[in-house]
């Protein structure tokens, strides 16, 4: 049974969640805007970051985008260094209008642009991939540049609405008022929206580019992964499959051994191919089973969980596509013929 190929992003995934999925998917594939040999930026840096360690171990397999010189990779950044100054509104237009270039494939984009970014190449169906690829990369950046600035808009208004309510009661003698008057003047904090969407339909260029080699989709966007969910619903007239969920040890409890390690992988394969659901949620069982009986209720403390999915009878690949109607190459009809992977695997990261 062949290794179950999982996919995520580390953009959108912090480095200290990338070090608890490698318990499980070994290696972790992902897809970065990075030069050879850059890692991903850490958000938390109080902590030391995991990921050359995890790469040197093979723990986790970074994907380039392609083959690119450093001058495509200076144009790339100078250009998601123009998104990151601009509103979020300013940044959608300004990546459409990069995006209808790439489409048009007109002599003045051919001149201006497409030799930047992907260097000519005769070969026209080489140079849609590579296209589809840089479209998927922005989209996935201008998702993590917008989520940044929610989250810094969010910390600037609860700020504010400090500070009014410390001016409020400053200017009331009555600590009664001053009680009433801070509850009314406390506003709830932004609901993120980290433009769900977007990132799915990155998600689908991806996948279409992968040829179907990958079976699992990782994701810690609960948004997103519930759009996909009902996606799936609405195209294959029956609701995912939950398969269970498995609880994952904050630092210094237990991990899982070697032996639950294969066993979730195994599970995982077969449950691609045959669209079983009985040996993955065994799996599960067991697994939990053993971090209980290592760590202990006291020592065990989850820190964060991952639930799983089961997509019967659609690949992640046709799914995507056909939600944002890109047609897969050889169109819709599912792989066949022994050891074909036709079930769709979703595994959601909860912290």
């Amino acid at each position: 049974m062949p290794p179950i190929s999982a996919l995520y992003f580390p953009d959108l995934l912090p480095p200290p969640a990338a070090a608890i999925l490698t318990e499980l998917f070994v290696p972790l594939r992902c897809y970065r805007i990075a030069a050879a040999g850059r890692k991903p930026p850490a958000q938390d840096r109080s902590s030391p970051t995991p990921w050359a360690e995890l790469e040197a171990n093979g723990r986790l397999e970074f994907v380039q985008p392609l083959a690119a010189d450093q001058l495509d990779l200076g144009r790339l950044h100078q250009l998601l260094g123009e998104l990151e100054g601009r509103s979020g509104q300013d940044a959608a237009l300004f990546v459409q209008g990069i995006l209808a270039q790439l489409s048009a494939g007109g002599q003045e984009t051919a001149s201006e642009l497409v030799p930047p970014l992907l260097g000519w190449h005769e070969d026209r169906a080489a140079r849609e991939e590579e296209e589809t690829l840089w479209r998927a990369l922005l989209l996935l950046k201008l998702a993590e540049l917008q989520e940044r600035r929610e989250q810094e808009l969010t910390m600037e208004l609860q700020e504010l609405e400090a500070r009014r309510a410390a001016l409020f009661r400053q200017l009331q003698g009555d600590e009664e008022k001053r009680v009433s008057s801070a509850r009314a003047m406390t506003s709830p904090a932004v609901s993120p929206n980290r433009n769900s969407a977007r990132l799915l339909r990155a998600w689908g260029q991806l996948f279409l580019r992968d040829q179907g080699g990958t079976e699992l989709l990782v994701s810690a966007d609960p948004e997103a992964v519930a759009l996909l969910l009902e996606g799936y619903g609405s195209a294959a007239g029956q609701e995912p499959l939950p398969l269970g969920d498995l609880p994952l040890p904050a630092g210094g409890g237990a991990r899982l051994t070697p032996e639950n390690r294969d066993q979730l992988a195994l599970a995982l394969a077969r449950t691609a191919v045959d669209g079983e659901s009985r040996v993955m949620t065994t799996a599960l069982a067991t697994c939990r089973q053993s971090l209980h009986l290592e760590g202990g209720e006291e020592k065990n403390q989850p820190g964060a969980r991952v639930e799983f999915f089961l997509l019967p009878e659609i690949s992640l690949r046709n799914l995507l596509a056909g939600l944002y109607r890109h047609p897969p190459r050889g169109g819709h009809r599912e792989e066949a013929g022994p050891g074909a992977k036709r079930h769709g695997l979703i595994a959601l990261l909860r912290r």
